[in-house]
């Protein structure tokens, strides 16, 4: 895999200067792909054959950054990435499956400008992770395929329970630790988008709350997208996170009730 991004990154520097007769480069025809229909778009050969090779180094990449960000396998399966997937516009490939209320959610939220910050709240089993995964993938896609090169071993996207962000950092303070505080709190600050899961099983004190204040005004000052899930109602959850990051909410995207039926009452 390393060799792989070592090369995309190899490619992103390369400066060639083509002559205005000389084909397009992958780039430029994997976005003529993506912004054209199958019925009207007709590369060149040439064109064809850059494509091919640029296509399949940058969906390693994609692949390698979604791997990184530790989706759940309950709501992620790497098999959804065939042929047909990377066929479809950039944009709608990940809806598939998803709900109208779902991809109605998604296209909200992806419509705002980045630093976006939101919550999803409601009743158990009605996809509010689901959702955040289609958020991630979708950010992994940007990042790998639209205008921002690839940088090796980044990650774009992080999804975690809150719980397991707060076993992070108290694991950071024994002497023999692997990683310190700081580090810790980099590494959560580091994505392009962050999802903390399970908010509501939290305990509320004042380290905890200090602490999550921290993260998020962090990545609010450094405009990066945060996705914050609970199983909890919208005025209990507000009053749960406290001021501060509610105010935080309010400014940079939103509560969002997921009232939709439960996709597990369905089964």
């Amino acid at each position: 895999m390393d060799q792989y991004l070592e090369e995309i990154e190899r490619l992103r520097l390369e400066r060639v200067e083509r002559s205005p007769a000389e084909p397009a480069s992958p780039k430029t025809a994997i976005s003529k792909a993506h912004t054209t229909s199958a019925s009207t778009y007709d590369p060149t050969p040439s064109d064809s054959r850059r494509m091919a090779e640029w296509r399949r180094r940058v969906e390693l990449a994609f692949l390698g950054a979604v791997r990184r960000s530790r989706l759940p396998r309950l709501h992620f399966d790497e098999s959804a990435f065939t042929p047909a997937f990377w066929q479809s516009p950039t944009g709608e490939a990940v809806l598939a499956n998803r709900s109208e209320a779902q991809v109605a959610v998604f296209r909200h939220i992806a419509g705002q400008p980045r630093g976006r910050l939101f919550a999803l709240v409601g009743e158990r089993g009605v996809g509010k992770t689901r959702l955040a995964v289609s958020l991630v993938v979708q950010v992994c896609i940007d990042e790998t395929f639209g205008a921002n090169d690839a940088t090796p071993g980044r990650n774009f996207a992080m999804l975690r329970s809150v719980m397991e962000f707060f076993f992070d950092l108290r694991e950071a303070y024994g002497d023999n630790a692997p990683e310190r505080e700081a580090s810790v709190l980099r590494r959560y600050c580091e994505p392009d988008i962050l999802v903390l899961d399970d908010m509501q099983d939290r305990g509320e004190t004042q380290w905890e709350q200090r602490t999550l204040a921290l993260l998020i005004d962090k990545r609010y000052r450094d405009r990066k997208d945060t996705i914050l899930i609970a199983n909890i109602d919208p005025a209990k959850f507000e009053a749960h996170i406290g001021a501060a990051i509610s105010d935080r909410i309010r400014e940079c995207g939103g509560v969002i009730e997921c009232d939709w039926e439960s996709f597990r009452g369905t089964k």
